[in-house]
């Protein structure tokens, strides 16, 4: 797949057949964001799919989730994960709490920002001050004195990883 320059759109076209046809999986393809499927059985939310490239999280009971799997399976070479871990630089962890007697998944981008934050000092080339705000009331930025440049690539995709993380932490 990774070998043609539109492999990954004619593949994805495929799964929206496949997951959408009526006379199969007959799924719903988000109006809003075309990589979002989902499910209602019986007027109720059964599944949900999220495809990125060609990995898919899926979002059910484990019997639905098994649905869509075998039917995926039936037209696709797939591997069958587990719980999500790890989709897009954010973290899962699963965990059960005993004195509220639910299930919770927490969702951290901890190694994500602490390698911003590296890039960042690696960048300044020098240790950086975490605080709650990088601004303060009624200050303003001024225009540096220093004719040094700033190497662009590093500062593009230093800005990249910080609208990422705010996109992802803040959507």
């Amino acid at each position: 797949m990774y070998g043609n320059v539109d492999a990954a759109i004619k593949f994805f076209k495929t799964l929206v057949e496949v997951v959408t046809e009526e006379d199969g999986m007959n799924m719903k393809q988000s109006d809003v964001d075309p990589c979002l499927f989902y499910l209602h059985k019986d007027d109720k939310l059964k599944l949900i799919v999220t495809v990125i490239v060609d990995d898919c999280a899926v979002s059910g009971l484990p019997e639905d989730v098994k649905w869509f799997m075998d039917g995926l399976e039936s037209r696709f070479k797939i591997t069958r994960g587990r719980k999500l871990k790890k989709h897009l630089g954010v973290d899962y962890v699963w965990g059960y709490d005993e004195e509220k007697q639910k299930y919770y998944v927490k969702a951290t981008m901890d190694k994500k920002v602490q390698a911003s934050i590296e890039q960042l000092e690696k960048f300044l080339k020098r240790e950086i001050k975490v605080k709650p705000s990088p601004g303060k009331p009624n200050e303003y930025l001024q225009k540096s004195e220093d004719e040094s440049l700033v190497d662009i690539d590093e500062y593009r995709s230093l800005v990249g990883q910080i609208m990422f993380c705010t996109t992802k932490l803040c959507p």
